[in-house]
């Protein structure tokens, strides 16, 4: 098998894998949370949306130093660009 082949597998193995457990995850919010927590229902692509978001708070480079706190630095370039250009002060 081809590195091609191995890489395009490998790539849609963990495409369909990453959007199964967005639907579990969205599942388990709108059986638990919205009549426990009166929360209002989620939709897939909200569930995504915070899935990506969680991943990016959370996640660790490889080979960094543990106390260098990269996903913070990554957290305040996604806010800061989502603030328009005349609130940023």
């Amino acid at each position: 098998m081809s590195e091609v082949k191995k890489a395009l597998l490998l790539w849609g193995v963990s495409f369909v894998v990453g959007f199964y457990c967005v639907f579990v995850m969205q599942q388990l919010w709108n059986w638990f949370a919205v009549p426990l927590l009166h929360f209002s229902e989620a939709s897939f692509l909200a569930m995504y949306g915070f899935k990506l978001l969680v991943g990016l708070l959370t996640a660790r480079d490889i080979g960094e130093n543990p106390m260098h706190e990269s996903r913070w630095r990554r957290a305040l370039i996604v806010m800061n660009a989502c603030v328009p250009v005349g609130g940023r002060e």
